[in-house]
């Protein structure tokens, strides 16, 4: 036989029990044949995800920006395809929007109620958002979008200024005591300098607004509420004492300018605020968070300037508008318009400041915005006054208010005449 030597015995060379390693090797191949036909045979096919398409609506909104911050979430989402578009139309699954924004689409049952998600995301953390953020978008007791942005009213400072009359720099929790102090010893009546600057070309008066609320003197009984002339004291007297403060700026202390020197020794409005600016001749002024780019081109190569928060009275405050992402009502993969939000919800913003404690706070974030302004956007987080379309109802007693500020203003009447006479 072929395989036998001349005793009949198998070589050696294939023995099974001389050459044990042989065997093993033989049988694991032929387990492995077999499981390969078995597989091929009977095994089904791995399904394929199809692909989604998301259309994501940012208004006004830097595309570049945008582009780049969802390359990630694209990246992690090999079957999506995420289209950034400047406003909204029939295809747009996820939009971001102010409270102005968001009413009207409410108003026209526009968009999707959140709250399942919101449920079923063992990542999503309601105390991640401070009072009033989530309530801003939220009705009938459901929440409708996920606060992602916001810009507040802060304090700017010339830091030269400040240096030119030995004073530190102003830091979150100063109060009005402080804020007066500083703009006492800044002013320089010889060289034209004031330690203020109150808006003149600003109709509504934000500071004084600001006064108000710092002193825990707002004039309507809650936040999102002033339909009728009823809900406004303007006799109050811890709201006269905030007046009167934001008065005596201008007409007591002369440390910010009134209407009329601004105008005989700047420019009258706008332009003289401007100035005052460029010219170091302002040493505070309040200005929205998000118009940082704005006063740093306003200010180069001119003045060093800073950041802090409005002053605290009774109470530490100031007004903001917040944005949300918000999921339309006919979106077509709404579990994955979701994803986008939740997403979108954790990332940095462009210029305003997160409505997330967890981003606001985030190294990434100090890095981004500067170590003070980000301790700037925490206060200001947690201290915010959120406008909604509810407080901007101005009434009669409303319009009346900020005409007797504008009287005030003028110098033309007291604080009590000018409130009592509406």
């Amino acid at each position: 036989m072929l395989l036998q030597d001349a005793t009949g015995d198998p070589p050696a060379a294939y023995h099974p029990v001389g050459h044990p390693e042989v065997a093993v090797k033989a049988t694991c191949a032929l387990a492995l044949l077999l499981c390969a036909a078995l597989s091929a045979a009977c095994a089904a096919p791995i399904p394929q995800a199809e692909p989604i398409t998301l259309d994501f609506a940012a208004p006004e909104s830097d595309r570049q920006y945008w582009e780049g911050l969802l390359d990630p979430f694209r990246e992690s989402h090999p079957t999506f395809t995420v289209n950034v578009q400047p406003n909204i139309n029939d295809e747009t699954d996820v939009v971001l929007l102010d409270p102005f924004g968001w009413e009207d689409a409410m108003d026209d049952s526009g968009l999707l109620n959140l709250d399942i998600f919101i449920e079923e995301d063992a990542t999503f953390d309601r105390s991640d958002f401070p009072a009033g953020a989530l309530a801003l978008f939220a009705r009938d007791g459901k929440q409708w979008c996920v606060p992602f942005d916001a810009d507040a009213i802060v304090m700017y400072y010339n830091r030269d200024l400040f240096d030119r009359a030995g004073l530190p720099y102003p830091q979150p929790g100063w109060n009005w005591s402080d804020f007066l102090g500083a703009a006492q010893a800044i002013r320089d009546p010889d060289a034209g300098i004031y330690g203020y600057l109150s808006p003149h070309s600003d109709q509504q008066r934000i500071d004084a607004l600001l006064f108000m609320l710092t002193h825990d003197a707002v004039p309507f009984p809650d936040a999102g509420s002033v339909e009728d002339d009823a809900a406004l004291h303007l006799d109050d007297p811890g709201l006269v004492e905030a007046i009167t403060f934001w008065a005596d700026l201008m007409h007591r202390y002369n440390v910010a300018p009134t209407r009329e020197q601004l105008a005989s020794e700047l420019r009258s409005g706008l332009e003289g605020e401007l100035a005052a600016k460029q010219e170091g001749k302002a040493g505070m002024w309040m200005d929205w968070y998000g118009a940082r780019a704005e006063v740093e081109g306003l200010l180069r190569d001119r003045q060093r300037w800073g950041i802090t928060t409005v002053p605290s009275d009774r109470r530490a405050g100031t007004l903001a508008l917040g944005r949300g992402l918000c999921i339309v009502a006919d979106a077509p993969s709404p579990q994955a318009a979701w994803e986008l939000v939740a997403f979108v919800s954790r990332q940095l913003p462009e210029s305003d400041f997160p409505a997330r404690r967890s981003v606001a706070a985030s190294e990434s974030y100090v890095l981004q915005a500067g170590e003070e302004a980000a301790g700037v956007a925490a206060a200001s987080l947690e201290n915010s006054l959120l406008i909604s379309p509810g407080l901007l109802r101005f009434s009669a007693s409303t319009q009346g208010l900020f005409s007797a500020l504008r009287r005030i203003d003028e110098g033309s009447v007291s604080v009590s005449e000018a409130l009592s006479d509406r």
